[in-house]
């Protein structure tokens, strides 16, 4: 489990936003070949003119037929953008500019965080969905090792699962929550920091 949230770290700090601002990683081949290295992925090839993570899946553990129509189902990440940011910003802040001077609509950094957090969705459904598999694995096989009885397992198994997929689908229905929360209303904080770069500009 402690793999996979860093794993989850990773992917969100690396992969988890569609324009890339930093010009430290706009080598493509060298973002690919770091977050090959901290996810310790076998076998994963990038070619130069690859655009998609295609080799490294959201979901990186095996699904679990029992569950596997709750959960979400592989996806593909792309690299962010390192071209084309000031271009975007520019776009949207001339599509949200008011009519008197220096004034601009108060939807410009949700209309920005909506877009640059696109890939949220698939990057956290993807994590949930390999957590309740991580931990449904180790209810089927606690029950296989204390039960060798298959019958009574599968007794045990038939009681155990209404629950065990009721709070599966409640804790996908959490991160939905909060990625609805966070992605879909306006944004807010109390970092002064903010405030004070705010006004510098």
């Amino acid at each position: 489990m402690v793999n996979r949230n860093e794993t989850f770290s990773t992917t969100i700090q690396k992969l988890g936003h569609t324009y890339q601002f930093e010009a430290e990683s706009t080598d493509d081949m060298k973002v690919r070949a770091e977050f090959k290295h901290n996810l310790d992925v076998e076998d994963v090839e990038f070619t130069e003119n690859s655009t998609t993570l295609e080799d490294i899946p959201i979901r990186i553990v095996e699904a679990h037929d029992d569950i596997d129509d709750i959960l979400l189902e592989g996806e593909q990440l792309s690299i962010p953008e390192n071209q084309g940011t000031l271009k975007w910003l520019t776009k949207v802040y001339c599509n949200s500019r008011g009519f008197e001077l220096g004034t601009f609509d108060p939807s410009l950094l949700a209309i920005t965080m909506r877009e640059q957090s696109k890939k949220w969705n698939g990057i956290s459904l993807g994590y949930i969905s390999d957590v309740v598999t991580i931990t449904h694995n180790f209810v089927t096989e606690l029950l296989r090792l204390t039960c060798p009885d298959e019958r009574v397992r599968n007794g045990l198994t038939s009681i155990l699962m209404d629950g065990l997929l009721e709070r599966y689908k409640s804790a996908v229905g959490q991160v939905e929550f909060v990625l609805q929360v966070e992605r879909s209303e306006k944004p807010a904080t109390q970092n002064h920091y903010f405030n004070d770069t705010l006004e510098k500009w």
